[in-house]
Parts: structure tokens; C-alpha cells; sequence
């Protein structure tokens, strides 16, 4: 029933669906809270996609009853509040995305409890608060989307650890300290998003070991220096990555793309960005 004009609540009578395993209602304009009827299905629902509709509330400590969901996505609607600590008890949960409501609140040490994770997206919240250091026993993490938060602090070094990384948006947030040079080991990462940060220090040489790297923004930040040679030699050679931002602009540029280095050269004063 997804990408339909579907109004009005879910029915009561939704619980009685005793066999149901799939639950697709994106894209609709269903609205109010999720019944209590719902969790009546926890024993066979795997996946539930209520996406991009208007529905509203805070979650239900109930969730946590969903314990054979691989599947969680309710992006793009209006529900509030911090997440509860049941959610932390779907052991086979995939993929998590909750990204563009109005969830709030901290992540804590149990999301490592998501072993079987890949894709974790919490774009366009309210969550604030420092990385908890557990984030790296995510081990099949490809899809890290916290941009547009209030996260704050330095990232924890275990988010290194987490080599199966592909995707790790970290931007419009507030995030300070340096990158580090164990970002090297994240072989398999294709896009690095860190613009509009409080991060700062130089940038590692090791930047220019990701071979799939094709989308590096580091531009307004703190960062200083020069930009790696190795990426400079990338970008001249394979014309990789693609889109590389860096506070480069003027003659006072805290970052140095001499040599074609950058794409777009961008000025943290003006907040504004120019094509190189």
C-alpha cells in the first residue's frame, strides 16, 4: 500500500493480522499514533516501512517486543521524544532509519547491542550529546547518517574500528577535535561528509589511502594545514575523489589546496563555496 494517497489512523483491527510479516506504508498521509493493537504482531512482523507520512508520538517502550524485525523505518514523519531503551532489544535489526522526525535525547553504550546492523540513519533530529565508544562494535556498519543533529565532542577513536564503513555523514553538527589518522583503515569508504563541524587540526595523509573515496567535505571547520598530498596526487591522476570541500578560499584559506587539489574552495567566513 506505499506510495498511495492513503489518509487517517491505522486501524485497531491492524493487530489481528496474525500471519503478517511485511508491513510497506510509505508515502502516504496517514496520520495519530501507532495503536496499541500494533504490537500485537510482534511475533511475525520482519519488516515495517511507515515512512514519509504524518504520524505522531513518542515511541512505545513496546517496540522492543519486535524481536524479529530486520527491518525499522518511520523517516520523515513527526514522532518526538527520546528513544526507548527497548529499542536496543531488536537483536536482528538491519537496517534503523528514523532519520527526519523529532527524536531527541543521547545514543547510549546499549546500541551495541545492534550486532547485525548495516545502516543506522538519524538525519534530521534533535539527538545531542557525545558518541558512545560502543559505536565501533558495529562491525557490519556500511551506512553511518547522523548529519543534522546536535551531536557534540570528539568522535570516539572506536569509530575507526568499524572497517565495513562505505557512508559516514557527520555533517551540521558539533563535533570538535581532530581527525585521526586511523581513518586510514576504513578501506571501503566512499563518502566522508564532515562540513559544518568544530573539528580541527590537520588533515591525515592517510585520507589519500581510500581508494573508493569519492565525496571528501571538510569545509567549515577548524581544519588547517595542507591539504594531503596524497589526495592531491589522486585527484590529478584519476581525477578521484570526484567532490572534495576544504576551507580553502582567500589568502588567508586555513586549508591549502594548491596544485587542483579541491573542487570547491569555500570561505568559513561568508559560508559560501567556489568552484576551483
Amino acid at each position: 500500500m506505499q506510495d498511495n494517497l492513503v489518509e487517517g489512523k491505522l486501524p485497531d483491527s491492524l493487530g489481528k493480522l496474525e500471519k503478517l510479516e511485511v508491513l510497506f506504508l510509505h508515502s502516504n498521509a496517514m496520520t495519530g499514533e501507532i495503536p496499541e493493537s500494533f504490537f500485537d504482531l510482534s511475533d511475525t512482523l520482519t519488516d515495517v516501512d511507515l515512512g514519509a507520512n504524518k504520524f505522531t508520538g513518542q515511541l512505545s517502550p513496546k517496540w522492543g517486543k519486535f524481536t524479529n524485525l530486520d527491518g525499522l523505518k518511520i523517516y520523515n514523519n513527526t514522532f518526538t521524544g527520546a528513544l526507548p531503551n527497548e529499542i536496543y532489544d531488536l537483536k536482528n535489526l538491519q537496517v534503523l532509519n528514523i532519520r527526519g522526525n523529532g527524536f531527541e535525547g543521547r545514543l547510549i553504550p546499549e546500541l551495541s547491542t545492534l550486532t547485525k546492523l548495516r545502516e543506522l540513519n538519524l538525519q534530521f533530529n534533535q539527538f545531542s550529546g557525545e558518541l558512545p565508544t560502543s559505536i565501533g562494535d558495529l562491525s557490519f556498519l556500511s551506512e553511518f547518517q547522523i548529519n543534522n543533529n546536535k551531536f557534540s565532542g570528539q568522535l570516539p577513536e572506536e569509530i575507526y574500528n568499524i572497517i565495513s564503513l562505505k557512508y559516514l555523514y557527520l555533517h551540521n553538527n558539533m563535533f570538535t577535535g581532530p581527525l585521526l589518522s586511523d581513518v586510514g583503515k576504513l578501506k571501503l569508504l566512499e563518502k566522508l561528509v564532515l562540513n559544518n563541524n568544530e573539528f580541527s587540526g590537520p588533515l591525515p595523509s592517510e585520507l589519500g589511502t581510500l581508494n573508493h573515496l569519492d565525496t571528501l567535505w571538510v569545509h567549515f571547520n577548524k581544519f588547517e594545514g595542507a591539504m594531503p598530498e596524497s589526495i592531491c596526487k589522486r585527484r590529478l591522476s584519476e581525477n578521484e575523489p570526484e567532490s572534495v570541500y576544504a576551507d580553502c578560499f582567500g589568502k588567508d584559506a586555513a586549508v591549502n589546496c594548491n596544485g587542483g587539489c579541491c573542487t570547491h574552495c569555500c570561505h568559513n567566513q561568508i559560508f559560501y563555496c567556489f568552484e576551483t
